[in-house]
């Protein structure tokens, strides 16, 4: 929108609101405005806006919250930093969250959890801006001193491992069957001893991630848009760790 007057039907259709609704209009199209950062003379006739979203946190805002219905809660700071991350940060597109929430804190000096930053990405996911591809990388899961240790592994140690655990499903399978349960019921009761001889046997567990990307610029450059804004706000911020060269990813070791 424009720094200009709107009538009452052109700020109903820009906002969604119903004109009809009368009781509820101004107080439902105020919210939205307000959400999306405008400045606004509220008039008889229409609304006049004075202030139009400027800076790249108030453009970025707009977008993430009118288009791609981002909570107004999320820091967007930090939002920005986790889209930009899947480009700045070797292999944070395929990674474990555990993994991502500690590469994102010394990238952007911003703790977010795992949980959040994997709702984030789901959130991206359901408005068509990235997806879900094929594997992408294979890690394992093992413990030192009491600690959890996750780390990348090679394509060939990973299948290695995988092609053992279908070795035992199988066997674990026929067992079951032949005391006389169902396939389902046998399949369901093999995981738990299959995976503990697995931990004695490895000392260790296997896992993959599948790799998330972005998808094609929209007609409307929109998500080009928003990456450029996300890269500009994550930029001006001082002390980023990756950007300054204080840390190498956990996918690169």
């Amino acid at each position: 929108m424009e720094a200009r007057f709107y009538t009452r039907c052109e700020i109903a259709e820009i906002t969604g609101t119903r004109l009809e609704d009368t009781k509820h209009f101004k107080r439902n199209t105020e919210n939205i405005l307000i959400k999306w950062g405008y400045g606004y003379d509220w008039m008889r006739d229409g609304v006049r806006i004075t202030h139009t979203p400027a800076t790249p946190e108030e453009r970025l805002q707009e977008i993430l919250i009118r288009q791609f219905h981002v909570d107004i809660q999320v820091d967007m700071y930090s939002f920005a930093c986790f889209v930009t991350a899947f480009t700045d940060i070797p292999g944070f597109n395929c990674m474990p969250w555990s993994v991502r929430e500690y590469e994102f804190y010394y990238y952007s000096g911003k703790f977010v959890t795992s949980r959040t930053l994997s709702k984030w990405c789901k959130t991206l996911i359901e408005q068509d801006i990235m997806s879900r591809g094929s594997v992408g990388s294979y890690w394992k899961t093992y413990f030192v001193n009491n600690q959890k240790i996750r780390a990348i592994v090679s394509e060939a140690e990973a299948k290695e491992y995988f092609k053992r655990r279908s070795e035992l499903l199988h066997e674990y399978i026929e067992e079951n069957k032949q005391q006389g349960m169902d396939y389902d019921t046998a399949y369901k009761e093999a995981w738990k001893p299959l995976y503990q001889d697995l931990w004695a046997e490895y000392g260790c567990c296997y896992f993959s991630c599948k790799t998330f990307h972005f998808s094609a610029w929209n007609e409307q450059g929109m998500l080009y848009e928003v990456y450029e804004l996300t890269r500009e706000i994550s930029r001006k911020e001082d002390g980023i760790g990756y950007l300054r060269g204080k840390y190498v990813s956990m996918a690169e070791t």
